[in-house]
């Protein structure tokens, strides 16, 4: 055979081989990035459903069943998402929801053992206050720690939510501050004090 045919052979051969290489090595990135992407949407989907768990939580200082079985699904999820402190923080708000649930079951027994109907019910509890004071103690302590919670959320989650979910929080965070110093101004100007958040 010709000397420039070989040749030709030999950097075509390795010339395919390079590009094979290189066309594995896009894939492997391009799959790798893919992977990224997906863990950080269910990782922001935990966020997100703990996040509304804890609003609802924080508005009505109850706990509804729904609410707590979508926050249940999260604390799942995130067993597979996040590393242990945040699953041990999820696991600490979990325990708090639950002995509200207790303590609230607690008190559904006796009414219900009593036979009262719910505006008997409503009229013994506030008649007798103290009845139920260390129940309805522990669960306000349990909607504190909550709500103790909610406070502290994105700073839970935000290492693990990606750049561009950081940059909208932090963007949110700001335009909330911004809305609570008017909200203060306004107050003040009208003579009236401001709401407590």
């Amino acid at each position: 055979m010709d000397v420039s045919v070989e040749i030709l052979l030999a950097v075509s051969t390795s010339l395919t081989g390079l590009i094979a290489v290189y066309i594995a090595y896009q894939q492997y990135r391009t799959n790798r990035e893919r992977e990224n992407r997906e863990a950080r949407a269910a990782r922001l989907l935990v966020y997100k459903k703990v996040k509304t768990f804890l609003a609802e939580v924080d508005g009505t200082r109850q706990i509804s069943q729904a609410g707590y079985e979508k926050f249940n699904d999260a604390i799942a999820e995130a067993d597979f998402l996040f590393p242990e402190d945040v699953n041990e923080w999820l696991s600490g708000i979990k325990c708090d929801a639950a002995e509200w649930f207790n303590q609230k079951e607690g008190i559904d027994q006796h009414i219900k053992k009593q036979g009262w109907s719910e505006s008997e019910a409503q009229d013994f509890i506030a008649n007798n206050p103290d009845f139920f004071k260390s129940a309805t103690d522990l669960m306000d302590e349990c909607i504190d720690d909550l709500q103790g919670a909610h406070c502290g959320l994105i700073s839970r989650f935000e290492p693990y939510l990606g750049e561009k979910t950081k940059r909208h929080i932090s963007k949110t965070r700001s335009q909330n501050k911004r809305k609570q110093e008017l909200k203060r101004v306004e107050a003040e100007a009208l003579g009236s004090r401001p709401p407590k958040h």
